[in-house]
């Protein structure tokens, strides 16, 4: 098992794993889902165009997550739920340019090319696409007793 040691805390934490990663991402879709049903349904009002549709729904999702992780100390809801946090590798504080690279280029390519959600089950640090841009890992901050990677 491989760990991130946050000096700063004298707190280890150890990388998450894919299992617990997806239930996480799998929750954060149904709030995306609810989010994006929101938006297309007030601008069904005035444009109905699958096109369209498409570019809001792609920024609804890139958006949830950029602000979430962003503003909530590295937690989308689902990983608040399942105890998870996205860190630099160098422990420093999350700078947009970092949530930027994590976030939107890597969820938006992987939303392309859904494959590369499997990154985690293969890679070194159990790193995502994103996490390589941005130079940042997710960890288990709460291990839940009965979940297991």
């Amino acid at each position: 098992m491989e760990w991130v040691i946050k000096e700063d805390q004298a707190v280890i934490y150890p990388y998450a794993g894919f299992f617990r990663r997806g239930v996480a991402f799998l929750f954060d879709g149904l709030v995306v889902k609810w989010l994006t049903g929101a938006v297309l349904a007030l601008t069904a009002l005035m444009i109905e165009n699958s096109v369209v549709d498409y570019i809001l729904s792609t920024l609804v999702f890139v958006t949830y997550f950029v602000l979430m992780t962003k503003f909530n100390h590295g937690q989308t809801l689902g990983k608040m739920l399942l105890g998870l946090q996205v860190i630099r590798k160098d422990r420093e504080e999350l700078t947009w340019e970092d949530v930027l690279l994590r976030e939107a280029c890597g969820r938006y390519l992987t939303r392309v090319v859904w494959i590369l959600y499997a990154m985690p089950l293969v890679m070194g640090e159990k790193a995502s696409l994103g996490d390589y841009f941005a130079k940042t890992r997710v960890v288990k901050v709460e291990a839940f007793k009965g979940i297991e990677d």
